[in-house]
């Protein structure tokens, strides 16, 4: 039997956004689990993690045909009038 090619999503806060390559994919919460998970087609991926009030994080993923890959992330906090865009 072959397995599927997915994305395991383990993000803190459970409530952020997932994008992948710039299109809605769920809440971090709903893809991660035994049977929850991202399934997407095999190669490189842009993984786009995003709550209100946290920095933004993006990162590029290869995941390789019928294996899952484990992202784990986790969001920092913004500061009082930062924007989640800026640099520190």
């Amino acid at each position: 039997m072959v397995s599927e090619t997915a994305v395991k999503v383990d993000v803190k806060p459970k409530q952020a956004q997932v994008f992948v390559d710039g299109y809605y994919a769920g809440i971090a919460d709903d893809l991660n689990g035994v049977f929850k998970h991202l399934r997407t087609t095999p190669g490189g991926h842009e993984i786009s993690i995003c709550l209100d009030g946290y920095r933004t994080m993006n990162q590029n993923i290869y995941v390789a045909p019928g294996t899952t890959f484990k992202l784990k992330l986790t969001l920092d906090k913004l500061a009082p009038g930062a924007s989640s865009d800026s640099q520190q």
